[in-house]
């Protein structure tokens, strides 16, 4: 289960100014790498940061709209900064955002405040390849892929095998097969670290349904 202790509180840092939505306050801000989207309820963020990278055949606006993850965001019931970035929407395109540690610098300053300590980062699909960047970073200590394990393995193998207390968790559909072949063949500590779960629907619907999400958030 993710632990909610593993989010560092933020209980000084407030909430974007925005629009009413889902019972929290969004923003959407027009970043020269992309858009990013904040969500989060309250006058103040007293939980953690959790990081959603949206995959091919959407871009951030329309998944933040068409996959409503506002309201997926609060039925997860975590008080958190949710941040939704822009990614690759389709092979060819550059990764937006790269870099973690610069991206919650830059919308640390947007906020006035210091977005401080580990993050939970979740990513559907093609979301991967930003995430896969992101691994540079010490920050990154829990990760969702919602049938995203595309691509090498070789990566999480190495994320996971240089942080014991990282963890990894796998939803699949479409990567069930490869995944579990790969998670079998982990070193015994290692497989310790990853949870794999079958979905129940398809490719789309398990971010489009609006059940895994908030599931994987304070549950896997």
């Amino acid at each position: 289960m993710l632990s909610l202790l593993a989010l560092t509180l933020l209980s000084t840092t407030p909430c974007p100014r925005g629009a009413l939505l889902e019972g929290g306050q969004h923003t959407r801000l027009a970043m020269k790498e992309g858009p990013i989207h904040l969500w989060c309820r309250g006058a103040t963020v007293p939980g953690g940061v959790v990081l959603y990278v949206h995959g091919y055949e959407d871009d951030v606006d329309s998944a933040f709209a068409d996959h409503r993850l506002a309201a997926q965001f609060a039925k997860s019931g975590l008080e958190a900064l949710f941040i939704a970035v822009a990614a690759p929407s389709g092979p060819g395109e550059r990764v937006a955002f790269d870099d973690l540690d610069a991206l919650l610098e830059v919308v640390g300053l947007r906020l006035g405040a210091s977005l401080r300590g580990p993050v939970l980062v979740v990513g559907h699909s093609g979301g991967h390849l930003t995430i896969r960047r992101w691994l540079r970073s010490t920050r990154v200590t829990e990760i969702v892929l919602l049938d995203g394990f595309y691509g090498d393995a070789a990566p999480w193998a190495r994320w996971l095998a240089k942080s014991p207390g990282a963890r990894l968790c796998l939803v699949g559909r479409e990567t069930w097969h490869k995944a579990e072949a790969w998670r079998v063949a982990l070193a015994p500590r290692v497989k310790e670290q990853v949870k794999h779960e079958r979905a129940n629907c398809s490719h789309m619907d398990i971010v489009r349904k609006g059940d895994w999400l908030p599931r994987v958030i304070n549950e896997c």
